[in-house]
């Protein structure tokens, strides 16, 4: 709720400092703090305010890795803040996260990042995760049939989401 919000909110200012400067961190924040759909939708127990606080820290945490990819603090957190994301919105968590993760691989990939022992603590963080929920963050029964719904629920016996098609 507000707690979320409120963290959202300065991890929104941290990112608009270190892409566009003071100038528009001032501006994003005011936009940010009046937005009825932010106000409104950090008043729910819905799990958006959540996830949107583990994706803006994974974002914070990326852009920290671009300025000093051998600290292995900020890869950790990067790393804890997504699967934070994925596990409270799978869909989202990995969508949203995808641009930047291809940026930081294209960085290392051409030498601009000398990452350090970060690869490693988020390979251990993300695998202990995975098989920490039985082995998927979904589940999936069969392939759908012709005219489905797909239902949605979760899983408490693995720990996971748990998809099935249903005939429409």
């Amino acid at each position: 709720g507000a707690i979320e919000a409120a963290l959202t909110l300065l991890l929104a200012i941290g990112i608009a400092r270190r892409v566009f400067g003071e100038r528009t961190a001032t501006l994003s924040a005011l936009l940010l703090a009046v937005s009825p759909f932010f106000i409104f939708l950090s008043a729910t127990h819905l799990s958006q305010p959540t996830s949107t606080l583990f994706l803006t820290l994974f974002i914070y945490a990326a852009l920290r890795i671009e300025e000093s990819a051998p600290a292995a603090q900020w890869w950790i957190l990067g790393a804890l803040a997504l699967v934070a994301a994925v596990f409270t919105r799978p869909q989202n968590g990995i969508s949203l996260a995808l641009p930047f993760m291809i940026r930081i691989l294209w960085l290392t990939m051409k030498g601009a990042l000398r990452p350090g022992v970060g690869p490693p603590a988020v390979a251990f963080i993300v695998l202990a995760a995975y098989f920490g929920t039985g082995g998927s963050v979904t589940s999936v029964d069969a392939p759908p049939p012709a005219n489905a719904a797909l239902e949605v629920w979760p899983n408490p016996a693995r720990g996971s989401l748990h998809l099935d098609w249903s005939g429409a």
